[in-house]
């Protein structure tokens, strides 16, 4: 996965304007280690975390490197509780790019795959799982906005957001959404 800006020695991850690194077209045959519109070695497209959200990584990475057997009890009540939030928050912020990506068809049209497909090859990860947010993404956006805005204030857990979204239809999405309030405070 080359999504952390790091693409290889010597290339810069902000895209070249279409042509190779070699400037002789977009065969991306050049020794820059950068080809056609951003993509890094071995053909992998590489995309810059943005500065805030890497912040964010840097510090989950020394939560999740930290061995919990020694804490106090009640810094292990604190994770515990902070960690539900952050999965909150997580899958708002998930759902929300999800969403976006699907809407705007970026990764078939920038990657060739639809957004499931791209994040297990990309990623690893399991295309089912992936489809499965997308469509609960999909839902939030377009039926159920107070429920995703209530995911995103950490006010309800994902499972519900996850459990009203795969409720929502064609036939039910008019009553579903005048009575978000109601469903957020269950």
């Amino acid at each position: 996965m080359c999504s952390t800006g790091e693409c290889g020695e010597g290339s810069s991850c902000e895209g070249s304007g279409g042509e190779g690194s070699d400037g002789e077209g977009s065969d991306g045959a050049g020794s820059g280690g950068e080809g056609p519109g951003g993509v890094g070695l071995f053909g992998e497209p590489c995309f810059a975390v943005p500065e805030e959200l890497q912040v964010l990584l840097d510090g989950l990475a020394v939560v999740a490197g930290s061995d919990v057997r020694g804490v106090d009890d009640d810094t292990l009540l604190g994770l515990f509780d902070g960690l539900e939030l952050l999965d909150r928050l997580f899958h708002a912020a998930r759902f929300g790019v999800l969403g976006e990506l699907d809407a705007r068809d970026l990764t078939v049209r920038r990657l060739g795959h639809v957004v499931a497909n791209e994040a297990g090859w990309r990623h690893g990860a399991s295309p089912g799982r992936v489809r499965r947010d997308v469509m609960c993404a999909n839902a939030l956006r377009r039926h159920l906005p107070g429920v995703a805005d209530a995911l995103a204030r950490g006010e309800i857990p994902v499972d519900r957001a996850r459990e009203l979204a795969s409720r929502v239809n064609d036939r039910n999405s008019a009553v579903l959404g005048s009575i978000q309030v109601a469903l957020i405070a269950l």
